[in-house]
C-alpha cells in the first residue's frame, strides 16, 4: 500500500512538471490519462488499525472531579482487642459493731432470775448458791432499742438487798434490788447514755428459774 501511494505521488509530480518542460522547449506535452481507481486506491488513508498509538486509559475515578463525585470509603480499621480497665476500689468503713448483751455461764448452784422492767425491757440476775451476792445483773432494751444495756456488776446482798451507783455524764446509774420472797426479786433502775438514752427509777420484777 505504501509503495503504491509513492508511485502514484510521483506521477502526480512528473505530470505537474512536464508542462512547464514542454513550455520551455516549445512543445506542449499532453499528460496520459490517469487510472482513477488507481490513484484513487493508492491515496486511501490508512486503516486506523494498523497505525493507532496506543490509547492512555485513564481511570475516571483517579481524577479530583470524579473522587468528589464518588467519594469513596476508607478501608475499615483492624480491630484492636483492648483489656478492660480494672474496676475501680472504694474504701469504705466498715458498719460499727452491734453490741450484744450475752449473759455468762451461771456458775454451780447459783439461782437465774428474769424478769421485765416498766421501761419495755428485760432483767436478768444470778443469785449465788450462799445466797450472800448477785453475781451478775443486767438490763436491756432502754429507749426500745436492745444495745442500750447495762450490765455485768455483782452486787454484794445485805439483809436480803443489794444496790449499786455509777456517776455518768453529770447523771447517776443506779441498780437497787432485794430477794422479797422466795424465787422472787424486785426492784429499780436508772439508766443514762451517750445517745441521749435517760430512764431514771424504773421498776423491775424477776423470778427464779
Amino acid at each position: 500500500m505504501r509503495v503504491r501511494g509513492l508511485v502514484a505521488v510521483s506521477m502526480l509530480i512528473v505530470l505537474a512538471v512536464m508542462p512547464a518542460m514542454a513550455c520551455e522547449r516549445g512543445h506542449s506535452l499532453t499528460p496520459p490519462p490517469v487510472d482513477t481507481a488507481v490513484a484513487t486506491a493508492t491515496v486511501k488513508p490508512l486503516s486506523t488499525a494498523t497505525v493507532a498509538p496506543s490509547a492512555t486509559v485513564i481511570s475516571a475515578s483517579a481524577t479530583p472531579e470524579a473522587e468528589a463525585a464518588h467519594p469513596t470509603s476508607p478501608p475499615p480499621s483492624p480491630a484492636i482487642a483492648t483489656k478492660p480497665p480494672p474496676p475501680t476500689v472504694v474504701a469504705t468503713e466498715p458498719p460499727p459493731p452491734t453490741v450484744v448483751a450475752t449473759e455468762p455461764p451461771p456458775p454451780h448452784g447459783a439461782t437465774t432470775y428474769r424478769g421485765t422492767h416498766s421501761g419495755g425491757g428485760t432483767v436478768v440476775l444470778r443469785v449465788s448458791a450462799d445466797g450472800r451476792s448477785v453475781e451478775y445483773f443486767q438490763a436491756k432494751g432502754f429507749c426500745g432499742l436492745d444495745g442500750e444495756y447495762l450490765g455485768g456488776m455483782s452486787m454484794r446482798i445485805t439483809g436480803g438487798s443489794f444496790y449499786w451507783e455509777e456517776p455518768f455524764n453529770g447523771r447517776m446509774r443506779v441498780v437497787s434490788g432485794s430477794l422479797d420472797a422466795p424465787g422472787h426479786a424486785s426492784g429499780s433502775v436508772s439508766y443514762h447514755s451517750w445517745e441521749g438514752c435517760h430512764r431514771d427509777n424504773l421498776t423491775w420484777t424477776a423470778s427464779a428459774e
